[in-house]
């Protein structure tokens, strides 16, 4: 027996998709944007800790020698992930850490010089072309920067009190106000936004206290999808992102999505059980990963490839830095 491989390349099955799905998608989209060539100058997770450490402890001190230590090493040693590490930081932090810190506002204030780059002005000129809504778990403002004249505003969905700047998932960013967050073009911040720095979702007790928050609202969806109740729209007044993650095809690009990412993959796995409850049992493509480029950092591993297809996600690998943002978006 023969098997036929599909001899297209990733990124032309990737702007297929685009095309094809535009109308059923919702992007989520990470820090690697940030960090794709042309980006918005952004940093990583470990360059981030290390500021933190820096700032939070003088060098020569013994709490600074120590959690230095948690960092991964060359060796490919890592004791700790780094929401672990934020939360060990925190819990160091005391009579020898800088008088007056706090994590969350040196973070904030980290972000506010970051400015955006090709590949931000071409997904969000894409998206709001196609009316595609946009979350991110980026703190910075780089996404809603992008767009001409700082057309994208700061607005508030729904009627009554405001939720708090904790968890401000009332708040969006679009240049005129929307109808409706499952199909409107908006940016919506889904673990913080630099301008309310108690939002900043980085440690893992903070990412834990958003999976708590948000199981009440999942189960929510359950009891929709059961009551037979889904072709009716779904609509949360405490996250009202969550029903464009949850019912549309997601579109994942810039995100790592390692183990120690646990909010997202937790609420991957729940989108999962939902959709097979809505979609026909044999149908699993629920979305689309995007990995790459593949000549500058790999091809995706095997515990993240096999993750993501047991959630419904199809993986496509990109191979060119110039293909990965403003090659399929522009």
């Amino acid at each position: 027996m023969i098997i036929w491989s599909d001899p297209m390349p990733d990124f032309l099955k990737a702007k297929r998709v685009l095309t094809k799905e535009h109308a059923n998608l919702t992007l989520l989209i990470g820090n690697g944007i940030n960090l794709a060539q042309g980006g918005g100058g952004g940093i990583s997770w470990q360059e981030l800790i290390q500021q933190l450490i820096k700032a939070a402890f003088q060098t020569k001190s013994k709490a600074y020698q120590r959690l230095t230590h948690l960092l991964p090493g060359v060796d490919g040693r890592k004791p700790a992930s780094y929401p672990e590490i934020f939360d060990i930081i925190a819990a160091a932090m005391g009579n020898s850490a800088t008088p007056g810190f706090n994590l969350q506002k040196h973070i904030a204030e980290l972000l506010k010089n970051m400015k955006p780059g090709p590949p931000h002005q071409a997904l969000m000129g894409w998206a709001q072309h196609n009316q595609v809504p946009v979350l991110t778990t980026n703190y910075d403002h780089c996404l809603q920067d992008a767009l001409p004249q700082r057309s994208m505003k700061r607005r508030r969905f729904g009627r009554g009190n405001a939720l708090s700047d904790y968890y401000p998932w009332d708040r969006y960013y679009a240049p005129a106000a929307i109808q409706d967050p499952l199909s409107d073009f908006a940016l919506w911040h889904l673990h913080g936004d630099r301008d309310y720095w108690r939002s900043l979702r980085v440690g893992l007790d903070q990412y834990m206290g958003t999976v708590q928050r948000l199981r009440d609202m999942t189960q929510q969806i359950a009891k929709h999808i059961y009551n037979r109740a889904a072709h009716q729209p779904l609509s949360f007044e405490k996250a009202r992102w969550l029903p464009a993650f949850m019912s549309r095809k997601l579109w994942i690009q810039g995100l790592g999505l390692g183990i120690d990412e646990v909010s997202i993959r937790w609420l991957l796995i729940q989108r999962y059980r939902f959709w097979r409850a809505l979609h026909d049992k044999d149908e699993n493509a629920s979305g689309w990963y995007v990995h790459g480029p593949t000549e500058k950092i790999g091809n995706l591993d095997d515990q993240r490839r096999i993750f993501f297809e047991n959630v419904g996600l199809q993986v496509l690998e990109i191979s060119k830095a110039e293909e990965v943002y403003c090659g399929l978006f522009g």
